[in-house]
């Protein structure tokens, strides 16, 4: 692109898995350009051309990689772009879960002055998927555009009906999907769910004493004079096996975790392999 004048960068879903923030390995390299272009395939890589008038505008960063530098997007103009082009990135359900984990990477103010560079309604759909991946710190700024500028109240999804739509005042948005992004291993909804939700008998103690009530429902006392017949030591003990298991429950998670990293590394690492393979065949071919 660079021999041919063109402004461009790496977008998308590719530019977002450079900070860190691909959900899924991609299966196609994005680029992102003045115009459109017909994809085309690098050995066993197909690249696809997504037009942005005004690429020339948009903050980049550049990259290393195992064959040079690479320019990307910055974060934020990553985040507009997903917003922007929803049919290249999985759809909005996806550009939320991704959002999710590039919202860290976001500076709200560098947010709010890319604003221009693109229509209200994306940050009308960028602010409200913020929101709804629980990154409303990021998307302080953005409001404040979207109170000033936003004259009509748009569709969250378009093409999708609005009848039964509810309102986003916020957002000046109408919601006419129901998302559910992934966030960590959990949708949004179930992560909600997760955190309001106490269950009754979680600890050993609480088992003991549930099954020590069950023996005694017969006995005509009441429940502190049941849960008395209990001794100290009994007590003791079952309060040292409560927490040896909690402990055991949270190194058990910890490892998983790390070996759930390990798998993604390795992952990375056979894509990186065979596409240096690729590289190689095509020199030699070229060589030839």
């Amino acid at each position: 692109m660079d021999r041919l004048g063109i402004p461009y960068y790496a977008g998308l879903l590719t530019a977002a898995r450079y900070h860190g923030a691909a959900h899924q390995q991609p299966q196609i390299f994005q680029v992102v350009v003045p115009k459109n272009r017909p994809p085309i395939h690098c050995g066993l890589v197909k690249v696809a051309f997504v037009a942005r008038r005004n690429v020339a505008a948009m903050p980049t960063q550049r990259v290393n990689t195992p064959r040079g530098f690479l320019r990307i997007s910055s974060p934020e103009a990553t985040a507009y772009d997903l917003v922007g082009y929803p049919g290249h990135c999985g759809g909005l359900e996806n550009v939320a879960t991704v959002l999710s984990e590039l919202g860290e990477s976001l500076d709200p103010a560098e947010l709010s002055s890319l604003s221009e560079f693109s229509p209200i309604p994306w940050s009308q759909r960028l602010g409200f998927l913020l929101d709804l991946v629980e990154h409303s710190s990021r998307s302080k700024s953005l409001a404040a555009f979207v109170a000033n500028h936003a004259t009509e109240t748009t569709v969250l999804v378009p093409g999708v009906s609005k009848a039964s739509a509810s309102r986003n005042a916020r957002w000046k948005l109408l919601v006419n999907a129901d998302l559910e992004p992934e966030v960590g291993r959990y949708r949004v909804r179930d992560s909600i769910r997760l955190r309001q939700y106490q269950p009754p008998e979680t600890t050993v103690m609480a088992v003991v004493q549930r099954d020590y009530r069950d023996k005694h429902e017969s006995s005509g006392k009441s429940t502190s004079d049941r849960f008395g017949g209990m001794d100290a030591d009994t007590k003791d003990v079952v309060r040292a096996i409560n927490d040896n298991l909690n402990e055991h429950i949270e190194e058990t998670g910890k490892r998983f975790d790390t070996l759930e990293a390990k798998v993604d590394g390795l992952v990375e690492d056979v894509s990186q392999i065979k596409r240096d393979v690729s590289e190689i065949k095509k020199a030699l071919n070229g060589s030839s």
